[in-house]
C-alpha cells in the first residue's frame, strides 16, 4: 500500500484575525438571543408560587401545610439531609446509602419551620392568631392528633368549599391554617419563608430551599408537572415546557427511570445512580478492557467514515 506524499503549500496565503472573528460571533449572537428573547419570551412558565397556589387551589394548599404540621408530609418524613430518619434514607444493596453518611446537613423541622414560624412572624401580642398557636403549642401530643384528625376528615369531606372549614373539634387548627391561607393568597408565605430562614436573616437572601420544598409536597405542583409532561415516567427529566429542546444529556438518566427496578423501588434513584456511574465506568476503562478496547477496529466503522481517505490512499498519489 503506497502513501501519498506531503506535499508543499503553493496556494494563496492569507491573514486571519481570530480575536476579532471571535468577538464578531459573540456580538451577534448576543444581539439574535436578546432579540428573540424579547419577540417570544422565555420557553419557560412563570414560578409557582405560594399565592398561585392558594388561590387556584386552597384545598390542597390546606391540606399540605396539615401534612407540614403533623408531620406527615414528604419533608418530614424523607431523611437525611432534612431529617433524622434514616429509615427513609435510600441504599444499595441494604448497606450503601451517601444519604446517611452524609447525614443532616440542612435540617428542617417542618411543622416549626413551614408552619409555626412564617405564623409566628403575623402574630401580635393579644391577637386570635396568636392565642391560637398557644394553644397549640401547650397541648399535649394525643390532644393535637384528635385535632389533626377531625380537621382532615372535615376536610376531606369539604372538596370546594375547603376554605371554610372549621369543625369545633379540630381546636386551633382551623385559626391557624385558614389564616396561612390568608397570608398565601396574599404573596406574604412567600417572602416569610424566605426572610426567616435560620442563621440568614434579612436581606438578600437567596436560599430558597424551604418554600420549594413546601411547594413541591403539594398536589397542585405534581398536576403542573404531569399536565406539561414532566413527571418521572414521562422522561420528564430530560424534557421541557412545551416543544422547546429538553436537556438531551440526561437522557441516560432518565432512561432507567423507565423501567424496574429503579420505576417501582423506593431506592430508585440510588440505583439509577448506581447504573448510570458503572456505564461511566465502562467507558473511561475501555482503553484498558480487552475485547472492547479492539472492537472499533475489529468493527472498521473507521474505514466507513473516512472513506474518502482510504480510497484515496488505495488508488495512490494523484498525477497532478
Amino acid at each position: 500500500m503506497s502513501i501519498r506524499p506531503v506535499h508543499d503549500w503553493n496556494g494563496e496565503y492569507r491573514s486571519y484575525d481570530l480575536l476579532k472573528e471571535i468577538v464578531i460571533a459573540f456580538v451577534v449572537m448576543a444581539l439574535l438571543s436578546v432579540g428573540l428573547a424579547f419577540v417570544f419570551g422565555s420557553a419557560q412558565r412563570q414560578a409557582v408560587t405560594f399565592k398561585e397556589w392558594a388561590t387556584q387551589d386552597p384545598g390542597d394548599f390546606l391540606s399540605t401545610a396539615l401534612a407540614q404540621l403533623d408531620g406527615t408530609s414528604d419533608i418530614a418524613t424523607y431523611g437525611p439531609p432534612y431529617t433524622s430518619n434514616l429509615d427513609a434514607a435510600q441504599s444499595l444493596f441494604g448497606w450503601f446509602s451517601p444519604q446517611r453518611l452524609a447525614g443532616v446537613t440542612t435540617p428542617i423541622d417542618a411543622s416549626r419551620d413551614l408552619v409555626l414560624d412564617p405564623l409566628g412572624t403575623f402574630a401580635t401580642d393579644g391577637s386570635v392568631l396568636r392565642s391560637a398557636i398557644d394553644e397549640y403549642q401547650s397541648a399535649t401530643v394525643e390532644q393535637r392528633t384528635q385535632w389533626f384528625d377531625a380537621y382532615g376528615k372535615a376536610l376531606d369531606a369539604a372538596g370546594l368549599q375547603a376554605a371554610t372549614v372549621a369543625p369545633d373539634a379540630a381546636g386551633p387548627l382551623p385559626t391557624m391554617l385558614h389564616t396561612m391561607l390568608t397570608l398565601a393568597q396574599s404573596g406574604a408565605v412567600d417572602a416569610a419563608l424566605i426572610d426567616d430562614v435560620p442563621g440568614h436573616p434579612g436581606f438578600f437572601v437567596m436560599d430558597y430551599t424551604r418554600s420549594q420544598l413546601y411547594i413541591a409536597d403539594g398536589k397542585y405542583f405534581d398536576d403542573i408537572g404531569l399536565t406539561d409532561g414532566l413527571g418521572g415516567d414521562q422522561w420528564g427529566m430530560a424534557a421541557t415546557l412545551g416543544n422547546w429542546p429538553g436537556q438531551i444529556w440526561l437522557l441516560p438518566v432518565s432512561f432507567w427511570y423507565q423501567f424496574p427496578p429503579a420505576s417501582t423501588s423506593d431506592n430508585g434513584d440510588i440505583i439509577v445512580l448506581g447504573i448510570v456511574g458503572l456505564l461511566a465506568l465502562v467507558l473511561v476503562l475501555i482503553p484498558f478492557i480487552p475485547g472492547l478496547r479492539t472492537l472499533p477496529e475489529r468493527l472498521g466503522v473507521y474505514r466507513l467514515i473516512w472513506r474518502r481517505h482510504y480510497r484515496a490512499v488505495a488508488t495512490g498519489p494523484d498525477d497532478h
